[in-house]
This record gives C-alpha cells, sequence and structure tokens, in this order.
C-alpha cells in the first residue's frame, strides 16, 4: 500500500479526474474504425465501433423513438461528421431531448467551416481533422475529460 497515493479508490472527489474509457467511433470507412479502436486501446480506453446510424443507435442502446435509454454507456463519441445521418446521431447525444448527453467529437477530412455550417452549435476545439493518430486522440481525451 502506498501512503504517498492520492486519495484512495474510485471515489471521484478531487483524486483523479474523470477518465474517457468507453468510445464508441462511427465511421462508414472500415480502416478508420479499425485504426481509431486500435489507437483508443494503447490509450486504455475500451472502443466500440458502428458503421452507420444504425448500428450507432444499438451500441447506444437507443431506441426508434425514445432516445435516452443507452446514453450512460459511452464517455464520448467520435462521429464521422460527413456519415449519413450524421446530424440526426448528433441531435440525439447533443439535442435539448437529450437528457444525459454525451461528448461529441466531429471527425472529418473536411474543411472546419463546413462542419460548422452542417453542426452551427458545436464546438470548435472537439473536432479531429482526418488523418488522426495517437497524440491527437490523447489531447481530445484530456479535454473531453476536463468536461466530466
Amino acid at each position: 500500500m502506498d501512503s504517498h497515493s492520492s486519495q484512495p479508490g474510485a471515489q471521484g472527489g478531487a483524486a483523479e479526474p474523470h477518465r474517457v474509457r468507453r468510445v464508441l467511433v462511427v465511421d462508414d470507412e472500415s480502416p478508420l474504425r479499425v485504426s481509431t479502436a486500435r489507437l483508443l486501446e494503447l490509450l486504455e480506453c475500451d472502443p466500440a465501433v458502428a458503421a452507420d446510424l444504425d448500428e450507432a443507435l444499438a451500441q447506444l442502446g437507443i431506441p426508434g423513438d425514445d432516445a435516452v435509454a443507452g446514453e450512460a454507456a459511452f464517455d464520448m463519441v467520435i462521429l464521422d461528421a460527413t456519415l449519413t445521418g450524421s446530424e440526426v446521431l448528433y441531435g440525439m447525444l447533443q439535442g435539448p431531448e437529450a437528457t444525459d448527453s454525451i461528448p461529441v467529437v466531429l471527425a472529418s477530412g473536411c474543411v472546419s467551416q463546413e462542419i460548422q455550417n452542417r453542426f452551427p452549435s458545436h464546438r470548435e476545439d472537439f473536432a479531429l481533422q482526418k488523418p488522426y493518430g495517437l497524440e491527437e486522440l490523447r489531447e481530445m481525451l484530456q479535454r473531453v475529460a476536463q468536461l466530466r
């Protein structure tokens, strides 16, 4: 037992900041899903992947009508901003009807202005420019963890 460690265990408090553990990666490009999941594993996260809106809803445990059921299962969602239906999923997770919103990081190879046009309320610092690597993901995880 280390008597010099900060407060014991997982009791929240000021002992240890919240860590992003469960991340849902939603992207229709298989190589990006796989590589992002592997990078997240290197960062000691537990990633899940979805190729489209239906898979993402299933992973989140969101039934068709009432969009609140499974939201607490993930700490963060990395969402391909150009994916068909991305605006719908974004609205379900960040919109006024979301009871426990999950931070959404938009990933795109597009110019940031295009993302701002499609997602006008999105925070610019919660975006990843494709292709992104380990350090960009690490920084994003830290940024999201500061919200929690």
